[in-house]
C-alpha cells in the first residue's frame, strides 16, 4: 500500500511492530489464547490483503462472451470470506461486510464519475460476484445456528424496547470502587494505546474521504478508501450492540475495528500522513522506535489476565473451606449433602477417589453420599 519513497522493507518493519501490540486483544472479549472471536479476527488481514489485491488485479481463469466471471485472486478473496463465517459466523460476518463496503465504494464512485473525474476506483475489479456468493452463503449458513438468530433478536427488541448500557458499567464501577480503582483508571490501562492509535487512524480516514491525501501517490489512496469504507458497518455494528446493551458483544467489534486501526497508523507512519516528517531517515527510525517501545509496555500488560485489570479468578476463598469443615463436622448423620460447589455425589469424590454415582454399590454409599 506503501507508494512513497520508504521501501517495502521499512514498510513491512513498521507494519510487524504494529501488528506486535496485538491492539484486537482487550481480554474483554477477544483474548490472546485460542478463541473463535480472535481467531476470525486475525484472520480478517488475510481477507484484506487479497481485497485489495484483487481490485487491481489484471490476471483472469475464465471469461465469458468478453466478460471476466473468475480471477485468481477473485477465487481467493472468495473462499477467505467463506472461512472466515465458518470460523466464528458472527466475526466472519465483518469480512462480509468489508467486501459489501468495498463494493458499495465502487459503485458510489461511478455514480459520482458521471459528473466529475474521479480516482482509479472505476478501473478497479468489481466486487460484486465476491460481496454475491459470500452472501449468499451468509444467508444460508447463520439461520442454523440458535445463538446467531438470537442475537439478531436481542438487537433488535434493545431498539425497538429500549435498553440502558449504564446499569452494567454502574454495577463494575462500584465493584472497582471498592477495590480502590474507577472506570477511568481502567480505561487508561486497557484502551489508552489503543485510542491514541485510533486517533491517528481517524486523521488518516479523514484525508482519505475527504480528498486531501498526497495526489502523487493515487494508487495508495484509493486503497486508503477501501480501507475507511470497510471500517465504517462495524462501527455502526458497535454502536448497535453498545445502545442495545447486549452483555460483552461491542467488545468484539472493537477488537474487529483495531485491525483496521493497525493497518491504517502503520501506512501513517511509514508514509508520514498527514505531514511528511522533515528528519532523517535514520533520526525518523530512531523516533519510531521509541514510540513503539514507549506503547508496547502498557499494550503487553493486558495480554494476559491478571490483578492489573481487576479480572475475576477461581480462586477458592478460605471461607469456603472452613464453611465445609463446619458443615461435616456439625452435620447431622442422617442428613446426606448433594455435594460441595457441584451436582449429586461430589462429595464421594475425596473419600473413594472415584467419582460418579456408579463407582460404588448403593449399600456401600459413603456418609457423604447421596442416597
Amino acid at each position: 500500500m506503501c507508494d512513497t519513497d520508504r521501501g517495502p522493507v521499512e514498510s513491512a518493519a513498521v507494519g510487524t511492530f504494529f501488528a506486535l501490540l496485538f491492539l484486537p486483544i482487550n481480554n474483554i472479549h477477544t483474548y490472546i489464547f485460542p478463541y473463535p472471536t480472535t481467531a476470525a479476527i486475525y484472520f480478517t488481514p488475510f481477507a484484506l490483503y487479497l481485497l485489495l489485491r484483487y481490485v487491481g488485479e489484471r490476471e483472469t481463469l475464465a471469461t465469458v462472451r468478453g466478460y471476466d466471471v473468475a480471477t485468481p485472486l477473485g477465487v481467493l478473496l472468495t473462499l477467505a470470506g467463506i472461512a472466515a463465517i465458518l470460523i466464528h459466523p458472527q466475526s466472519g460476518s465483518n469480512v462480509l461486510l468489508l467486501i459489501g463496503a468495498g463494493f458499495g465504494l465502487q459503485l458510489l464512485a461511478r455514480v459520482y464519475g458521471r459528473y466529475r473525474e474521479t480516482d482509479r476506483l472505476t478501473d478497479h475489479r468489481s466486487l460484486a460476484p465476491q460481496t454475491a456468493l459470500v452472501g449468499l452463503f451468509f444467508a444460508l449458513w447463520i439461520p442454523r445456528f440458535d445463538r446467531a438468530t438470537g442475537t439478531v433478536s436481542a438487537v433488535v427488541n434493545g431498539l425497538l424496547y429500549g435498553a440502558n448500557p449504564g446499569d452494567e458499567i454502574s454495577t463494575v464501577g462500584t465493584s472497582l470502587s471498592t477495590l480502590g480503582s474507577g472506570i477511568g483508571e481502567l480505561f487508561v490501562k486497557i484502551f489508552l494505546v489503543s485510542a491514541v492509535l485510533s486517533a491517528v487512524a481517524g486523521v488518516v480516514m479523514l484525508l482519505a474521504v475527504t480528498g486531501k491525501l498526497d495526489d502523487r501517490f493515487p494508487d495508495r489512496n484509493s486503497l486508503l478508501r477501501y480501507v475507511t469504507f470497510g471500517f465504517v458497518p462495524v462501527f455502526v455494528l458497535f454502536g448497535l450492540f453498545y445502545v442495545t446493551s447486549v452483555t460483552r458483544q461491542p467488545f468484539r467489534y472493537l477488537g474487529f475495528m483495531m485491525v483496521f486501526v493497525t493497518v491504517l497508523t502503520a501506512v501513517a507512519v511509514t508514509d508520514g500522513i498527514p505531514y511528511s516528517p522533515s528528519l532523517s531517515a535514520r533520526h525518523w527510525q530512531a523516533a519510531v522506535a521509541v514510540a513503539l517501545v514507549v506503547l508496547l509496555v502498557p499494550q503487553a500488560m493486558i495480554l494476559h489476565q491478571s490483578p492489573y485489570m481487576y479480572k475475576d479468578s477461581d480462586h477458592v476463598p478460605e471461607t469456603y473451606y472452613e464453611g465445609y469443615t463446619t458443615s461435616f463436622d456439625q452435620r447431622d448423620p442422617e442428613v446426606y449433602f448433594a455435594g460441595p460447589r457441584g451436582g449429586p455425589d461430589g462429595t464421594s469424590t475425596p473419600t473413594t477417589g472415584r467419582p460418579g454415582p456408579t463407582s460404588r454399590p448403593a449399600e456401600k454409599s459413603s456418609p457423604g453420599r447421596r442416597r
